[in-house]
């Protein structure tokens, strides 16, 4: 099963239009080597989730945060601003007592060549558990997917990334 691309949130949005917020660049998005093999596919239970068009998680995290920066006017190819990610955990258990997700990711911002913003950033999920696999993959499916938009505005969110962020 292909993953969904996602639009932009209206909560996102209203973070990056905070004042003082400067458009960013977007750098490489990677994979850890742990996570390496879950970079194309996630297995939940019997089915695959792959993303969408058939690349990476980590290219759909990039992808997610192209969406959300563009929106607001964020987004600035030429910005010497530039913020680029590692998937560092990606997890779906559909089978435990309480269904659960997990996805961080080491996320930096570069500014002029310099470290201004260096952090792991870690979001879940948990549902209620349903046997029957037929509402139980999609719905597992769609919470993982969900957690990109999650993490995404617990990034701009972050105190210290909106810092790193802020037109100086």
């Amino acid at each position: 099963t292909a993953a969904s691309p996602l639009g932009a949130t209206m909560e996102t949005r209203q973070a990056l239009r905070a004042e003082g917020i400067a458009p960013m660049a977007l750098g490489t998005f990677t994979a850890a080597p742990a996570i390496a093999g879950g970079d194309r596919r996630i297995q939940i239970r019997g089915d695959a989730l792959v993303p969408p068009g058939g690349g990476t998680f980590s290219g759909f995290l990039r992808t997610t945060l192209e969406t959300e920066l563009s929106a607001p006017g964020r987004l600035d190819p030429a910005s010497g601003t530039v913020v680029s990610g590692e998937i560092v955990e990606s997890m779906v258990d559909s089978m435990a007592s309480t269904p659960n997700a997990a996805l961080a990711a080491r996320f930096t911002v570069t500014r002029a060549g310099s470290v201004a913003f260096d952090k792991v950033i870690r979001v879940t999920d948990r549902w209620d558990y349903e046997f029957i696999g037929a509402l139980a993959i999609p719905e597992a499916q769609e919470r993982y997917v969900g957690l990109y938009t999650t993490l995404v505005r617990a990034l701009v969110s972050d105190p210290e990334f909106r810092a790193a962020v802020s037109a100086r």
